[in-house]
């Protein structure tokens, strides 16, 4: 009798560690997930402002990365986009800049849609 008594207290000391690991899981990803819908329109407008929207042609999106066909590359103040540590990169007139988080967001900004 008093084995059965030991082992259903282990199986309920158990069952609770696995509940509270995974409830700790479960909100700390929420929290990520939160963090990751956060839109930051500052760091956009600050985008727009370093690109100069009236210097773009055309943007294109492919996963993570927004493809921008420029006017003038020189007008782009590269400085920003470094200081903002923005993945960017220029082929020709085309910027291309890799942005993982919210990058829908950044693409409609862009074009001018949010």
């Amino acid at each position: 009798m008093e084995r059965i008594v030991i082992f259903y207290s282990l199986v309920l000391i158990v069952a609770v560690i696995l509940i509270s690991f995974l409830v700790f899981v479960i909100r700390r990803n929420k929290t990520k997930n939160l963090k990751k819908s956060e839109i930051n329109k500052k760091e956009f407008e600050e985008i727009a402002n370093a690109i100069n929207l009236e210097n773009i042609l055309k943007v294109e999106k492919t996963q993570d990365r927004i493809k921008i066909t420029l006017n003038d590359k020189k007008i782009v103040d590269v400085k920003v986009l470094q200081d903002l540590k923005i993945t960017a990169s220029f082929k020709g007139n085309e910027l291309t800049i890799l942005y993982r988080e919210n990058s829908d967001k950044l693409f409609e900004y862009l074009r001018g849609e949010f």
